[in-house]
């Protein structure tokens, strides 16, 4: 379970990847992890989406 946390919050970090590819290779970590850790991983994912648009909001203020 902290694997896919730690998944889901490097998605934006810089790197030499691009961030179409790390979302390309989260996704498929996590539809392969879907069958065992859904509840974790829509719980994460409703967290990232929140903060999301809270710094959107802070953003346009």
């Amino acid at each position: 379970e902290e694997r896919l946390e730690s998944l889901i919050c490097r998605v934006g970090e810089k790197s030499n990847s691009s961030l179409e590819s790390n979302l390309e290779g989260l996704a498929g970590v996590l539809e392969a992890d879907l069958p065992n850790y859904k509840s974790k991983i829509l719980r994460i994912l409703c967290t990232v989406y929140f903060y999301h648009i809270i710094w959107q909001t802070l953003q346009n203020a």
